[in-house]
């Protein structure tokens, strides 16, 4: 690795040596997303919750679809085995399940952050081996308090529930995309540095060398520190930061990627 970024380091030299300008580098960072359901898990605490309505059959179907549920959401977040509670409930005659009140008590006993209820959890075709699922998910930390229903049939060539529980827990995990960030450096070894440490995703050294590049005198090397300070900030999840110091770049001298970064960051606060 080390290697490589003597590689692009030294590209840059080149590019830049007949210029005393700045110079842009692409970044590319892998950032995540919110899941294919729009559900956001991230950082939260989840539990999957299924109904035991008395009968054996699908009590037992739907145990092994909410254990296969909650080891997909543990593996795909790398929260490790057992970070997903599962709990059994008792159907009760007359509860309304999809109602926000009953959801939230479930989620207040559950003791997460957010609750996957696992309403039905059908056999309905041998011939194609589908499973008819019915699935509650309420976000406490969601200020919309809305409930929200996902329900469709899934393949299961071995009519097993624990995959079936997998396969469907992909729409519920974060999704991951290749982005490219720009960070601006000039021919000198202080900011060779700082690119260094954010071609290797080192984004606090990075943004400790650039901050001790905004004592120069000349205002366009100011703008592009802060500009970078700002790109740091965004990257450790300081998105207030992160506009802050946007802003004083801005003030300095605003640079032509400044809409496309003030645009990254407000998506990501809001």
């Amino acid at each position: 690795m080390k290697s490589l970024i003597r590689i692009l380091v030294s590209a840059a030299i080149l590019a830049i040596a007949a210029s005393c300008g700045p110079a842009r580098y692409a970044v590319p960072v892998e950032m995540r997303h919110p899941s294919k359901s729009g559900v956001d898990i991230s950082g939260k605490t989840v539990s999957m919750v299924y109904l035991d309505n008395g009968n054996v059959s699908n009590s037992t179907v739907g145990e092994a679809f909410a254990g296969g549920f909650a080891d997909a959401l543990e593996e795909a977040c790398g929260t490790g085995e057992g970070s997903v509670g599962v709990f059994k409930i008792e159907s009760m005659p007359g509860a309304v399940y999809s109602s926000k009140d009953s959801l939230f008590n479930i989620l207040m006993d559950t003791g997460s952050d957010i609750v996957f209820l696992l309403d039905t959890v059908t056999f309905i075709n041998q011939g194609n081996m589908q499973y008819a699922v019915k699935l509650y998910c309420f976000d406490g930390m969601d200020k919309t308090e809305k409930v929200n229903l996902f329900e469709g049939k899934f393949s299961s060539p071995s009519a097993d529930a624990w995959k079936t529980g997998n396969r469907v827990a992909d729409s519920f995990v974060p999704q991951w995309k290749t982005e490219q960030y720009s960070v601006f450096y000039f021919d000198s070894d202080k900011w060779y540095d700082p690119l260094s440490k954010a071609i290797c995703c080192d984004w606090n050294g990075a943004l400790d060398a650039w901050l001790s590049l905004l004592d120069s005198k000349d205002m366009l090397k100011r703008s592009c520190a802060s500009y970078n300070i700002a790109v740091a900030c965004y990257m450790i999840g300081d998105y207030d930061l992160a506009l802050k110091w946007l802003d004083r770049s801005d003030d300095e001298n605003k640079l032509p990627q400044s809409d496309t970064m003030r645009k990254r960051i407000r998506q990501r606060i809001n």
